[in-house]
């Protein structure tokens, strides 16, 4: 099962007056928790995006892989997706599997 929390706000840092809302978590053991920037999701082929449907069907397809082996699943996942285009914006993430 994969909960969207969606959250968005400027760059984290360069807004000094900004405080972000809090958002409170009840994680179970194996719970995943991962945090993406807009460039995950703006990896595109032509007109096609990656987009929030495809992110969201590979954390689906991706919960039985080892954490040491998920970036590299996600990243080959998006140069497929892109084929050979140059990705349109940075991607970062951050992800952690509670144990």
């Amino acid at each position: 099962q994969v909960e969207n929390i969606s959250r968005r706000s400027p760059i984290l840092g360069l807004l000094p007056d900004y405080n972000p809302k809090k958002v409170v978590l009840n994680l179970k053991k194996g719970s995943w928790v991962f945090f993406y920037t807009d460039g995950v999701t703006d990896v595109h082929y032509g007109n096609s995006y990656f987009g929030d449907e495809h992110l969201q069907d590979f954390m689906i397809n991706s919960m039985a892989t080892k954490v040491e082996d998920f970036d590299v699943k996600l990243l080959k996942a998006l140069k497929a997706f892109a084929r050979g285009e140059a990705f349109p914006d940075d991607i970062t993430w951050l992800f952690f599997k509670g144990v």
